[in-house]
């Protein structure tokens, strides 16, 4: 179910109210990407991009293209008229961008030769900022971050790369971070963790930690656990709820502690968060019936 904020003008009082649209034709878990301005929604499905117009004045086209035979879509990024997608391929990453107009083209993305080498590798995510792409490849190790000067969408050229540590299940990026869902594994057993690194520089700037091998921190297969809405993260946390941190308070100097605050939700554990406008997200969680969301305020 695909809800928006109404839209608004000016100065506003209070938050605007969500308005429903209706049924989106994404399957559960899909990765997608929704352009308000332009009426565009696009998803992924196995190897397959789909891109559905006109869904929110109610006059809804979609029309897909084959990427691959044998890959499966895992990110999407709407940028410049274009969609960056990534995903898994049997020998290194599936990784290309789709063109919007008329007529929908696939074009591959030069993949840097760490990334291309290793079958079994893929796209966890993307994030852009400064007109730098980064595409967060980390199936196996070694883990990566893959730089891209998208200053010319269309043409994406690689600038480097960068390591980083421990495996991704979720990719967020605003407000000058990007952040990290991750497990790590050490001799104590499973660590699941929150890493936030600099947009500019990819320097660690804060983590924090679940609790070892902690059941809370499961992710709903496919949907992100981390969020990131108007300068703050949101963190699904199972049965302790949803835990939000303000941004703006970490990059002024506040400790993690400080910035941080739990979020209660009675409808279920809290599986996955999916932003929403104005500092609000929707909080996944898992009941008898299956999945369902609630909006929740922070």
């Amino acid at each position: 179910m695909l809800v928006i904020p109404m839209a608004t003008s000016g100065y506003r009082e209070r938050l605007p109210e969500p308005q429903e649209v209706g049924p989106a034709p994404v399957p559960l878990g899909a990765p997608f990407a929704l352009d308000v301005a332009q009426d565009l929604l696009v998803y992924g499905d196995g190897g397959r991009v789909f891109l559905v117009r006109g869904m929110l004045r109610g006059k809804m086209e979609t029309c897909s293209l084959r990427v691959s035979w044998v890959s499966s879509i895992t990110a999407i990024l709407l940028h410049g008229g274009v969609a960056y997608v990534g995903g898994r391929a049997p020998f290194g990453v599936l990784l290309g961008l789709v063109t919007l107009g008329e007529k929908p083209a696939w074009k591959p993305i030069e993949v840097p030769q760490e990334a291309a080498a290793s079958a079994g590798k893929g796209i966890d995510g993307f994030a852009i900022h400064d007109g730098r792409l980064i595409a967060v490849d980390d199936k196996i190790f070694p883990w990566y971050f893959l730089l891209y000067d998208v200053s010319s969408p269309e043409a994406p050229r690689p600038v480097g790369v960068r390591m980083f540590h421990g495996h991704a299940s979720s990719v967020a990026s605003g407000h000058g971070f990007l952040a990290l869902r991750q497990t790590l594994a050490s001799r104590a057993g499973l660590r699941r963790s929150v890493r936030l690194y600099d947009l500019d520089t990819l320097d660690e700037r804060a983590s924090f930690e679940g609790h070892t091998g902690a059941p809370e921190w499961v992710d709903a297969p496919g949907i992100p656990g981390i969020a990131i809405a108007e300068g703050r993260l949101f963190v699904a946390q199972g049965e302790k709820g949803l835990q939000g941190i303000n941004l703006s308070a970490l990059e002024q100097g506040a400790s993690l502690r400080d910035s941080t605050v739990e979020l209660r939700v009675a409808e279920g554990p809290v599986v996955g968060v999916i932003a929403a406008d104005a500092g609000r997200a929707f909080a996944v969680v898992r009941g008898r019936a299956g999945l369902d969301s609630v909006l929740m305020h922070y």
